[in-house]
């Protein structure tokens, strides 16, 4: 077996079947940026359901190693992508994450946006080690959608 498998193999069930659900996310995310407006997804994903999970089951930090290794293994995945399904895998363990969105611009590497997610100010999904270089944009939630 390769060193993934035998690695997942070995997870205990309840991680199991939230990588499982971090992948289908991560799939569903990665498409959906590539055929439904971004307004659109940023207004879908304040309509989420309940959470289905309790944050006993896993915590924060296991959650967001979850889904870092579960974007390994999704071809093309983009931090936006990270960012929207790692939002909603942690709302459905009742973890309000927030998504941020910064932009750079440099004569080196020209315009740079990236995306991240944080949960009680702390960088859970995205971290770079430039952080710093990145202007915040407003608040995705107080960005009004049609």
């Amino acid at each position: 077996m390769t060193e993934k498998l035998l690695r997942f193999v070995r997870l205990p069930t309840a991680e199991k079947r939230c990588f499982c659900r971090a992948v289908g996310l991560l799939v569903y995310y990665r498409l959906a940026l590539l055929v439904i407006p971004l307004q659109r997804l940023l207004r879908d994903r304040t309509r989420q359901p309940a959470a289905t999970a309790t944050a006993a089951d896993l915590d924060a930090g296991r959650l967001a190693r979850l889904i870092r290794a579960a974007a390994t293994v999704v071809p093309g995945t983009t931090c936006l992508a990270n960012s929207l399904a790692g939002q909603r895998l942690f709302a459905s363990y009742g973890y309000p994450a927030k998504i941020h969105v910064g932009v750079a611009k440099d004569r080196q590497d020209g315009f740079q946006a990236h995306a991240w997610l944080t949960l009680a100010g702390e960088i859970v999904v995205g971290q770079l080690p430039d952080m710093e270089k990145y202007r915040e944009l407003p608040d995705l939630d107080t960005i009004r959608t049609p």
